[in-house]
């Protein structure tokens, strides 16, 4: 279990990566009101490229809020509406 729990990931240690998830998910529901949509494209380019987030973390931090159903994806996860 100790091999679990100090993993890494992109560098990332896991506690490093879950502070970054919930990061990440708290300006999802911020930037994204219920009943409004976007295209992952813009949401990769503003929370990688322009905040600095790695790719692997909001990847799964979608992974997770569609999991949970808050946000829900169409055409081919192009689309993320919550």
């Amino acid at each position: 279990m100790d091999a679990v729990s100090v993993g890494s990931v992109d560098g990332l240690s896991r506690s490093e990566l879950n502070e970054e998830i919930s990061r990440i998910e708290k300006e999802i529901r911020r930037r994204l009101p219920i009943g409004w949509s976007t295209s992952y494209q813009s949401l990769l380019k503003e929370f990688v490229n322009q905040q600095g987030y790695t790719a692997h973390a909001l990847e799964r931090t979608l992974y997770l809020l569609e999991k949970r159903e808050v946000i829900r994806f169409s055409g081919q996860k192009k689309v993320v509406h919550r």
